[in-house]
């Protein structure tokens, strides 16, 4: 999994949290140990989804992305799969 997307109009029905649930799934029967992502850090929601399944913060980057002229930080998070 490269790029994680839900519109706009499919958010708040859980679609997010079905993907990750999946993706845990087949990641413990491929034997990986680990998830890691990486997330702008002004995508609110998406972090708090990250969060709340588990991710932890293990750094920061302040100069991540380039949007209209200026920079935006971003997050980098790992999850141990049990």
């Amino acid at each position: 999994l490269t790029t994680f997307f839900i519109a706009p109009w499919a958010r708040g029905h859980g679609v997010a949290r079905g993907i990750l649930k999946r993706l845990f799934r087949e990641a413990r029967q491929r034997g990986y140990k680990n998830i890691d992502l990486h997330v702008r850090a002004d995508r609110s929601a998406a972090i708090a989804l990250f969060e709340a399944h588990g991710f932890e913060c293990w750094g920061e980057k302040p100069r991540y992305a380039r949007l209209k002229g200026r920079y935006i930080g971003g997050r980098y998070y790992t999850k141990q799969l049990g």
